[in-house]
């Protein structure tokens, strides 16, 4: 999905579209604004063609409007186009990157808005009530810096600022022995965006897969931990299409999908996803890039503890924090 202008930073369901232009034509999907489960969906996103809205720290791909003038200055970096009814774009770049900005960008920080654009004069037009994009309450972070980490109120000593550099193993297991029904695990978060594929193979180098979503209360522990946050699960169809399975062999005898999903949109959605509704939508396992959720061995703890958030899971004793071993230190053991 893309990120679009639209949202009600300023007014919860009054949307406007963040270059001040006014809102004359929407194209929500299905029981769309709806602002999620527990609030905090602010603005707005395209998926399938159609409009959602979505927490305003979940991380997508975006769309800009910029001014023709610094195609130039871009076009190394961005994918443009003129846009209907305009002429076409140079048909290519003539101009290597810049070492620095052209004298005519703004500069402010990325994040600000330039504070004149003639190419683009209804920018001028807009509230001023949300120059920065930011709700009522702000994040103690931008939303550039990994915003989908866990709440840190959840699991304070859980929330790693950096990783190591002995971070993983270089080589995976062809199996998992370690997640047999007799070991106990936990639920780890890993926020770097990645596709599916490339989630479950660091997932089984550790030992585990991704997560398993055997039925409601796991469920709602797990959104009640990652909040309002899109992340990709271990539920695909991948081996035979229309039979979805867990990647670790578990029955598959609870679900909770959106409206008229799966429905394998253009032939290749073979991988699951929650949204940030909290309910499951089928997508491709190779374009799509998202945070992922594991289910990994609790005997690897020390050795993730400053890579992932992790959780005891549904009715288990908490975590022994105490196990997670310095920043500095290395970890003692690999999978």
């Amino acid at each position: 999905y893309f990120y679009i202008g639209l949202n009600d930073l300023s007014q919860e369901g009054d949307f406007v579209w963040s270059s001040g232009k006014p809102v004359s034509y929407t194209n929500w999907g299905p029981d769309q604004p709806d602002n999620g489960a527990t609030g905090g969906e602010h603005v707005g996103h395209v998926q399938l063609g159609v409009w959602w809205d979505i927490w305003w720290q979940s991380k997508g791909s975006g769309l800009y409007e910029l001014p023709r003038s610094v195609f130039h200055a871009v076009c190394e970096d961005l994918i443009c186009y003129p846009g209907p009814g305009h002429e076409p774009l140079p048909s290519s770049c003539i101009t290597s990157k810049p070492t620095s900005g052209p004298t005519t960008a703004p500069t402010a920080n990325p994040t600000s808005a330039p504070t004149t654009t003639p190419s683009l004069s209804p920018i001028t037009e807009g509230p001023t009530t949300s120059p920065t994009w930011s709700p009522t309450t702000s994040p103690t972070s931008t939303p550039t810096t990994a915003p989908t980490d866990a709440p840190s109120t959840a699991a304070p000593s859980l929330s790693p600022t950096s990783s190591p550099s002995t971070s993983s193993p270089t080589t995976s297991p062809t199996s998992s022995p370690s997640m047999s029904p007799t070991v106990e695990t936990m639920i780890c978060y890993n926020s770097n965006s990645m596709n599916w594929n490339a989630h479950e193979a660091e997932a089984v180098t550790w030992g585990g897969h991704l997560v398993t979503i055997p039925d409601a209360s796991t469920q709602d522990y797990i959104v009640n931990d990652m909040g309002q946050q899109s992340y990709l699960i271990g539920l695909n169809d991948i081996s035979q299409e229309g039979t979805f399975v867990w990647p670790g062999g578990s029955p598959v005898s609870y679900t909770n999908w959106f409206t008229d999903e799966p429905n394998n949109i253009g032939g290749n959605e073979d991988c699951v996803f929650v949204q940030s509704n909290g309910h499951w939508n089928d997508v491709s396992c190779h374009n799509i890039e998202q945070p992922g959720i594991y289910d990994l061995p609790l005997s690897v703890y020390g050795d993730v503890c400053h890579l992932y958030d992790c959780y005891s899971g549904p009715g288990k004793d908490p975590i022994d924090t105490s196990l997670c071993p310095s920043p500095t230190s290395s970890p003692t053991s690999s999978p």
